[in-house]
Order: structure tokens, then sequence, then C-alpha cells
């Protein structure tokens, strides 16, 4: 999957991949943008 980004005072965007792992009513989303920051997301349901 891919996530695109628009950062609104530098008019800057950025596309990059994602990868999703879900395991029960776990998500973790890791990807790297061009730049070579981690974006890291963890989502618990109940």
């Amino acid at each position: 999957m891919f996530k695109f980004k628009k950062d609104s005072l530098t008019k800057d965007t950025h596309t990059y991949p994602i990868f999703k792992f879900f395991k029960g009513d776990s998500l973790l989303e890791i990807g790297f943008d061009n730049r070579e920051r981690l974006d890291l997301r963890f989502v618990q349901r109940f």
C-alpha cells in the first residue's frame, strides 16, 4: 500500500510505501518516506 503526505507549509508532497500487519484486533503500519524517516503506527481496537 502507498501513503500520500502533503506538507501545507512548504507545499511538498511525499509518496511512500507502507506495510500493514493485522492480528486479531491489532494493526501495525510501518513505512519509510523518501527522506528515510520512519512512519510507525499501532492501533488496538476493543
